[in-house]
């Protein structure tokens, strides 16, 4: 009984001791917890006859709950340079004031004896370069919260004074903010009040004053002068567009009801530009239209612990003396694999370099032509342009964004061209218009049978399905549309030989959507504030803050 006793004991006050523990650690953040705004933020830009800016602001701190030692403010140039940065408050003695800068952006952080009444901080200094030159006008842009406030800020008023050397009419001066504005006469000069009752958290206030220019100042773009530099820009690009298609080799006009005799897939695929994973389909297609392999789609039972897998496997019966040296490699691989699938995604290097002799077949055969140098001066050369014009972007002036964006745009025009490595010659151009015309024909053909005769789109599909593969609209997604059409039609379709499906309700054509889905699956073939912060607590106020 009394060690029952002993242990309920214990397990109190264990119990007490971490109910102690959460409420201390419940009650620790509210014990430290500081809260506070900025009451009024008053900033005054003094333009100089020079274009210089002479600042004054005056920060005043609500704190409404905890004791603060220390504020700050961040300040952003836009581009120009602050100096003579002075500190001081009417309420309280400083300790110490120091100033970070990062470019044009600059930090200035002071101390003072902890406090709880409220705080006002007057802040004094020049900016040089941020007056900007565009087009016609003279611009300043200012945001008194530079960029945004982290407190809730009342009472904003931004002044903005240009002197009276400027000589500007009541309609000369254009304001754009979200705020109040008025634009009054100042002992011959002129004033610009931008006031605001309050900007939330995370808001800013940009503002920004134009005027005929007075003064020369830091260049910036105008908008008529940024769409001359890109519509040059565009002209280099199309430049680039005519040279590729003034190098590509001739392109005669022929009409085509067959392929060309003496041209394989592969080597069509090579002159039509079809990548190798292309070509490779279309000649196992091929094999099996001609009966050297079988395709046999199907669930494979054996698929995994999710239940069968869809795969799609291979008989071979080649006769070698009927198969051209491409063909025979094809075969070789396909015997080395046990699916489709594998033979995908086993065989890409063994396949590519097939694919590369068969390129270097047809340069030997004198169908196409390479121009490495070429290719190097046009790459080269657009990388010179390229990298010179975005340079050239960064000075300041008209003359020179016109001549950089020229520069970028003829060094991406050089750069089309420059992929134009190898040239069609005369027999090749030939060739190539002739197996591009007719698999054109026949698929507007199939296109047509496919309304008025289905059988008929059947057998011409199983007779032409590897050609129709180089066609670059030809992808599963278009084949499954027409075997929709097809099945709909309720009419008998011829299958394309050496292809089956075992798959149930899978459609007349399953077995030719399966294998050209994985093949696109597996090779992509187919159809084409600041933050201020001490005693760990961070506080801060858009531009200005406190902890």
């Amino acid at each position: 009984m009394n060690r029952f006793r002993s242990r309920i004991a214990v397990r109190e006050i264990i119990a007490a001791l971490v109910l102690s523990t959460v409420v201390c650690v419940r009650t620790a953040p509210a014990q430290t917890e500081k809260v506070y705004e900025i009451s009024n933020h008053d900033v005054t830009v003094q333009v100089a006859a020079d274009g210089s800016y002479d600042v004054e602001e005056s920060i005043t701190y609500d704190f409404q709950k905890g004791a603060f030692t220390f504020a700050y403010r961040r300040m952003d140039a836009k581009g120009g340079e602050i100096r003579d940065l002075t500190v001081r408050s009417p309420d309280a003695a400083l300790d110490s004031v120091d100033v970070s800068r990062d470019g044009d952006r600059v930090r200035v952080r002071w101390t003072y004896p902890e406090r709880t009444e409220p705080l006002t901080v007057e802040i004094r200094y020049s900016v040089s370069g941020a007056l900007v030159e565009r087009g016609s006008d003279n611009e300043i842009r200012w945001d008194p919260l530079a960029p945004e406030a982290t407190v809730d800020t009342r009472d904003v008023d931004l002044r903005v004074l240009l002197p009276a050397t400027f000589d500007l009419g009541a309609d000369d001066v254009r304001v754009e903010t979200e705020a109040t504005a008025e634009v009054s006469n100042r002992a011959g000069g002129w004033e610009i009040h931008v006031r605001k009752e309050q900007v939330e958290a995370g808001d800013d206030l940009p503002v920004t004053v134009r005027f005929p220019m007075q003064v020369a100042g830091r260049y910036a773009a105008a908008p008529s002068e940024i769409g001359a530099a890109i519509a040059l820009g565009i002209l280099g690009v199309i430049g680039g567009v005519i040279a590729n298609v003034r190098l590509r080799g001739p392109r005669p006009e022929v009409t085509a009801y067959r392929p060309p005799p003496d041209l394989s897939l592969m080597e069509a695929a090579v002159l039509l530009g079809r990548g190798e994973s292309t070509a490779v389909l279309a000649t196992v297609f091929d094999l099996a239209r001609r009966g050297h392999v079988t395709l046999t789609h199907g669930e494979d039972a054996d698929g995994g612990w999710m239940g069968g897998e869809e795969r799609t496997k291979m008989e071979v019966h080649a006769d070698p003396e009927a198969l051209s040296e491409p063909e025979a490699r094809i075969i070789e691989l396909l015997e080395a694999s046990d699916t489709l699938e594998d033979f995908w995604s086993e065989t890409s290097q063994e396949r590519t370099a097939m694919f590369s002799q068969v390129q270097d077949s047809v340069e030997e055969r004198g169908w196409m032509e390479r121009h490495t140098t070429r290719t190097v001066v046009f790459f080269l050369g657009g990388v010179a342009a390229f990298i010179t014009g975005m340079v050239v972007v960064f000075q300041a002036g008209m003359v020179p964004l016109l001549l950089g964006i020229g520069l970028i745009g003829a060094g991406v025009g050089a750069w089309i061209p420059a992929f134009r490595h190898t040239v069609l010659t005369e027999e090749g151009a030939r060739r190539y218009a002739e197996a591009r015309e007719f698999m054109r024909r026949k698929k507007e053909e199939i296109e047509r049978l496919r309304e008025t005769s289905p059988y008929g789109a059947s057998q011409e599909v199983s007779t032409w399905l590897p050609w129709l593969l180089l066609h670059a609209e030809v992808s599963s997604s278009w084949i499954e549309s027409l075997q929709d059409d097809l099945d709909a039609s309720g009419a008998e379709v011829e299958i394309p030989a050496g292809l089956r499906s075992h798959l149930q309700d899978g459609g007349s054509y399953a077995g030719v959507v399966a294998v050209l889905g994985t093949t696109e699956a597996v090779t992509g073939a187919g159809g084409a504030g600041a933050v201020g912060g001490a005693g760990g607590t961070a506080a801060g106020g858009g531009a200005a803050g406190a902890g």
